[in-house]
């Protein structure tokens, strides 16, 4: 299991949509999406089933796009 968060997203963002982005790389187990008191845009925790290839490809994919003139980033959480 890998948790990941996701910084910088569009405030309109739903649990949902991010759901149906990521189920390309694996199973999307828990998602969760705070809106509030965040200046640099929405963040989401994301806990998926996937191997460190998935994980490694899913972090470059997101990570320096901008929405906005903000900046979306992706980190793995390591517990």
């Amino acid at each position: 299991m890998k948790t990941i968060l996701i910084k910088g997203l569009d405030p309109d963002v739903t649990e949902e949509r991010i759901r149906s982005r990521l189920a390309y790389l694996g199973q999307v187990e828990k998602c969760h999406v705070v809106h509030e008191g965040n200046v640099g845009g929405t963040t989401a925790v994301v806990e998926m089933n996937i191997g460190d290839t998935a994980m490694n490809y899913l972090l470059l994919r997101i990570s320096h796009i901008w929405y906005e003139t903000v900046g979306v980033s992706a980190r793995l959480l390591h517990h």
